[in-house]
């Protein structure tokens, strides 16, 4: 019976069940063969080989395992099962970088030349070849298909033999056998990687875009729908296809959201698919009004008054917090263009405070203004009777405004569809603007994507943005997406349990890998930690930097990074790009909606966190559910 590394496969579950089919069969082979499952090795071209088969005196064949039915176009490779048609990698290509990782190895740690013979293979044990199937990188010999599985220990005896015929018997001597062996109990590893489970879990949630094309053809001819889903269903990638889908029919599409990083992943993806506008709710707002008021900004005459309120309003901030400091300081929007003039106006505007004061400066200067701005500018100025924020309130109600007085802004803004993702994070005032531009077209076609588990930004109760596809008869109007297309099982399950939210959804067919639970008692224990989880992740799996994320409940001046972004040898930054050894730090509002491989996530329960709002079950369960494939979670307590 020949030697397995390691002695048995049983502890994997049904993804490998092929690799577990063959690596049985080795079993067969007699003493001299030593048979290394899922070797990695980390060098400038990192990578795994499903089974090493060494032959003590002869050499070694790198033989790449996939199952299910297997097909090539030219471009792309698939394998398809029970479970749908997955793309997987070049199994050719896998099987060569094995065998010049294993010849690359060896000659770095001996200093001389790989003895013996070595070669490649690929398995397909669920397939049958024939000539058909030939490519000018794989012939029939190259192959252990299902018909040589019965004899398989025959097949490698003489793919081995073809080797020796063609390139002479190179005999390995005791020493340099014994050789080749350590270096799968040093230098190469044997152990299951995290970052091939990823993979391997990447192939298998390739069958949802199959399942969301589905889903898409269903409502094809429905108007108005919503789509109500928990965390990881696809909903932001249902609503990237049905802008494509849309477009292609030659129609123009307003894409809104809450969160300005979603927006800018939606814009990234759209980028090539027109006529689509993609904006946060805020930013569609603000460009109309800014649009609207430079509009009745004639004159230079109005554009010195507009502005020269402003100066006063910040005059009056700036006295009541510094306790009699009446310098203006630098002119507001100083050799600007009238567009970035306003937007810094209107970005003022959203600073001040609610309930301060501003009627007697705007009735000051009121007379040199055009009416239209007048209306808007009481609008966007604070009240002492009004309790909402800026955005919440102020903005919204300055939009309706200008909807209700000149009919021909929702015209010149008007769009054939409108399709909001984080519909759940839409505020009531939101929507009754959205309501005026969108009521006037009854032919229009929207879409909404929501989850009621995830609504941080808002305190409703009652969704308010379902009243854009519907009143009477609402559920008509709602599909509830049931599978989770992001998260494994073990993931889902732990961000229900923890949580008590997401139970209304089924987790997808992948076990995947059991989240890790810590607790700290400091500061700089928790660093440590996440010091150490990095080390793990980077350097002992490979798994590149930009597949991981560190989330946190609290933001960076608050976190265990105050004053100190750095865990270990890798630095936190909130920045887009990584440099050195910078890691993503994001708080869990600002990733809502996105996703990422790996998810750090620091949960704050110190004194100073003891806020509901940071430990919110809703934030908790947005925060866990980022991670796609591993969940390292750090409770920081004291």
């Amino acid at each position: 019976m020949s030697h397995l590394y390691p002695p048995s496969l049983d502890h994997l579950d049904s993804r490998f069940d092929a690799e577990k089919e063959v690596f049985d069969l080795m079993k067969a082979l007699d003493d001299s063969y030593h048979v290394f499952h899922s070797a990695t090795w980390k060098d400038n071209r990192d990578g795994e080989c499903d089974l090493i088969i060494f032959h003590e005196l002869k050499g070694f064949i790198a033989l790449e395992v996939k199952g299910g039915g297997i097909k090539h176009d030219g471009q792309q490779w698939t394998s398809s099962g029970n479970k749908g048609v997955f793309i997987i990698h070049n199994p050719i290509k896998q099987a060569r970088d094995a065998m010049y990782a294993i010849k690359r190895t060896w000659e770095e740690k001996y200093k001389t030349p790989l003895p013996g013979t070595f070669s490649w293979a690929v398995c397909f044990p669920d397939c049958v070849w024939d000539n058909s199937s030939r490519t000018l990188d794989l012939d029939e010999k190259d192959v252990l298909d299902a018909k040589k599985m019965g004899s398989a220990t025959a097949w490698i005896d003489a793919r081995f033999a073809e080797m020796h015929n063609r390139h002479g018997a190179k005999i390995l001597s005791t020493n340099e056998s014994k050789q080749f062996i350590q270096l799968f109990s040093k230098t190469m590893s044997l152990t299951l990687s995290l970052n091939r489970a990823i993979v391997r879990q990447e192939e298998e949630l390739r069958i949802t875009d199959r399942m969301q094309d589905y889903l898409l053809d269903i409502f094809d001819d429905k108007h108005r729908i919503g789509f109500q889903g928990a965390a990881g269903t696809g909903k932001t990638w249902i609503a990237m296809k049905k802008a494509r889908r849309l477009s292609a029919e030659g129609k123009s599409i307003l894409f809104l959201s809450y969160n300005r990083q979603v927006n800018d992943f939606v814009a990234g993806k759209l980028n090539d698919t027109k006529p689509v506008t993609v904006k946060t709710f805020h930013a569609f707002a603000q460009g109309i009004i800014r649009e609207y008021l430079k509009g009745h900004l004639v004159d230079q005459a109005c554009v010195n008054c507009f502005f020269s309120c402003l100066d006063d309003i910040s005059r009056q901030l700036k006295q009541i917090k510094a306790g009699g400091d009446n310098d203006p300081g630098e002119p507001r929007g100083k050799e600007l263009t009238i567009d970035n003039k306003l937007n810094n106006a209107l970005h003022f505007l959203s600073t001040i405070p609610a309930g301060t004061q501003c009627s007697s400066i705007l009735e000051e200067h009121g007379p040199g203004m055009p009416a239209a701005v007048r209306m808007v500018m009481k609008h966007l100025l604070p009240e002492i009777k009004v309790s909402g924020g800026y955005y919440e309130e102020r903005m919204p109600m300055a939009l309706m405004s200008i909807f209700i007085e000149e009919p021909s802004f929702c015209e010149r803004n008007h769009f054939d569809a409108l399709i909001i993702d984080e519909a759940q994070d839409f505020h009531k005032d939101w929507c009754d603007c959205l309501q005026s531009l969108f009521l006037k077209y009854e032919d229009r076609t929207c879409y909404i994507f929501y989850d009621d588990n995830q609504t941080i930004f808002t305190n409703d109760k009652e969704l308010p943005v379902v009243g854009l596809i519907g009143s009477a008869g609402l559920e008509d109007h709602i599909f509830r997406l049931k599978d989770n297309l992001r998260n494994t099982a073990a993931i889902h399950d732990y961000a229900v349990s923890t949580t008590g939210k997401g139970g209304t959804s089924r987790p997808f067919e992948i076990p995947g890998i059991t989240p890790i639970e810590k607790t700290v008692k400091s500061d700089s224990a928790a660093r440590s930690a996440v010091g150490n989880i990095l080390d793990e992740l980077i350097v002992t799996h490979g798994i590149s930097r930009d597949r991981i994320v560190v989330l946190s409940n609290r933001s960076m001046d608050n976190s265990v990074f105050s004053g100190t972004p750095a865990a270990g040898e890798y630095t936190m930054t909130e920045s887009a790009g990584l440099r050195g050894k910078g890691v993503r730090f994001r708080t869990i509002q600002k990733f809502k909606g996105l996703e990422s491989d790996v998810v750090i996530l620091i949960v704050h329960r110190r004194a100073q966190d003891s806020d509901a709002r940071y430990l919110a079950d809703e934030l908790l369960y947005v925060g866990c559910t980022r991670a796609k494939h591993v969940l390292y979670v750090v409770n920081v307590e004291g």
